[in-house]
């Protein structure tokens, strides 16, 4: 009996230690079955994080790009500039005139918002209906635009300018603007200065009540007698820094993305 006991005990201590044997590879099975489904769960994490940073890198991409465009667009006329200034008006009349001034375009577009007119005392004019002023293009003798510049509108310097709707010089072109002094004196004194963006080229005059294309000009020493207009230009600098911007922005994504990778 005895020994059949420790027989038993023997077996049942084998039985033991062969199950314990078997059930090991299936804890390791369960053990890497969990390691697996955490991977994969960690590499879909990692995938969806990358796929989120590559969304944000696009928005703010698209953001700067905008960004830069409403710059760009804001900075074409931002700077507001007067053709012709006087330093020391002398007023005279004697006579009705179309006086007209005759200059051509530099390097870029000028966008003309406004015509002036000379107010000899700026005090406004006794014209009845204002001074009428208007833009004629040199190739063709075609009248662009005009105005009555009346004692409302705002005076600048000498001038008092009247409001049109936006009118595009071509860079290269030559153009003239004409205006008629009407009952109003006109200025005698030759002392003005021209904007750096256009080049004054010649003037003229013809006894008339009416904006009209005449061909007598003087090539001479310019002279400054009745006629002004105020454009708006690219202001230099903000288009710069606009433009070196665009140049800095793929540089800019691409590094963007080295980070999230």
């Amino acid at each position: 009996m005895k020994t059949f006991a420790r027989g038993t005990r023997r077996h049942k201590a084998c039985e033991t230690i062969l199950g314990q044997a078997r059930d090991k590879p299936a804890c390791l099975r369960a053990a890497e079955s969990n390691v697996s489904v955490w991977k994969q769960r960690l590499l879909y994490r990692v995938s969806a994080g990358q796929k989120q940073m590559s969304k944000t890198i696009n928005a703010l991409a698209i953001a700067v790009s905008l960004s830069l465009t409403v710059l760009i667009a804001a900075a074409g006329q931002v700077q507001a500039e007067v053709a012709f200034t006087l330093s020391s008006p002398n007023a005279f009349r004697n006579n009705i005139y179309a006086f007209a001034h005759v200059f051509t375009v530099g390097e870029q577009d000028l966008t003309v918002n406004a015509l002036g007119a000379f107010d000899a005392n700026g005090d406004g004019f006794v014209t009845s209906g204002g001074i009428p002023v208007g833009i004629f293009r040199e190739s063709d003798q075609g009248l662009l635009t005009s105005t009555n510049v009346v004692s409302s509108d705002p005076l600048a310097g000498n001038f008092r300018f009247g409001d049109i709707s936006a009118l595009t010089l071509t860079a290269g072109e030559q153009y003239r603007v004409v205006a008629v002094n009407g009952d109003d004196e006109y200025n005698l004194d030759n002392d003005f200065s021209t904007s750096s963006f256009i080049t004054f080229d010649a003037y003229g005059f013809v006894e008339s009540n009416s904006l009209i294309f005449f061909n007598q000009t003087i090539s001479g020493p310019p002279k400054l007698r009745m006629g002004n207009l105020d454009f708006a230009v690219p202001e230099p600098s903000t288009l710069l820094l606009s433009l070196i911007g665009l140049a800095l922005l793929p540089l800019w994504r691409r590094n963007l993305r080295r980070c999230s990778s």
